[in-house]
């Protein structure tokens, strides 16, 4: 069931390659990168967002986020889905930098962003991943 899935014990190390490549994973599958309207621009704020059912993995992600300096938001729906959300610039840029993308996807929604917004984009890594 995709409700009760736990992250496995042999990710749980010390190690910020396997930690950062194992959120990249999860982030390019299920994730998602968006950019929210505010200040009367459009697409201007930065956020990048899961959502899953399983508490118990979210939990898990949220711990590993923490242990690397991401400060994540998490909370549940009325729909039972739980969230990770990742809000503003000095987030996406340390996401950028620490962890990247390879999911083609993400990459062309923050190129796109930091063609709009070169001075706020300026510090964020559009490159496949990070080099940790």
């Amino acid at each position: 069931r995709k409700d009760n899935i736990k992250i496995p014990e042999i990710i749980k190390v010390n190690d910020v390659n396997i930690l950062t490549s194992f959120i990249r994973g999860i982030f390019d599958t299920d994730g998602c990168v968006y950019f929210r309207s505010a200040y009367g621009l459009k697409n201007y704020y930065p956020k990048i967002e899961i959502a899953m059912l399983s508490k118990d993995l979210i939990e898990g992600i949220t711990e590993i986020l923490y242990m690397l300096g991401l400060a994540p938001y998490k909370y549940q729906d009325k729909h039972g889905y739980w969230h990770i959300n990742l809000n503003g610039y000095s987030r996406m840029e340390k996401y950028s930098k620490l962890i990247g993308w390879h999911n083609p996807k993400h990459l062309r929604k923050v190129k796109r962003w930091k063609e709009l917004y070169p001075k706020l984009g300026k510090e964020v890594n559009t490159n496949m991943a990070a080099i940790v």
